[in-house]
């Protein structure tokens, strides 16, 4: 830990493409690691929600857009 200093093992590249979901159970996976660093733990979330920023702007509350971005950062608390 104090080697990192606070910092975590980031994926460093968050887009759509780089997600897996499985249908049945909705688990989540990450592909495309070769960005990936020792960051802060806040540039992930930070990196993706900035990208979907324009989407979730227009999208229902309780849509697949939103339900995906609160499942993302429900499991990377975790």
């Amino acid at each position: 830990r104090e080697a990192t200093d606070g910092k975590v093992l980031a994926h460093g590249d968050l887009w759509a493409p780089n997600f897996l979901i499985n249908q049945e159970d909705l688990t989540l996976g990450m592909v495309d690691w070769e960005c990936a660093t020792v960051r802060s733990p806040a540039h992930d979330p930070a990196l993706l929600l900035g990208r979907f920023q324009i989407v979730m702007a227009s999208a229902p509350a309780n849509g697949p857009v939103n339900s995906f971005i609160n499942a993302f950062i429900d499991r990377y608390r975790e």
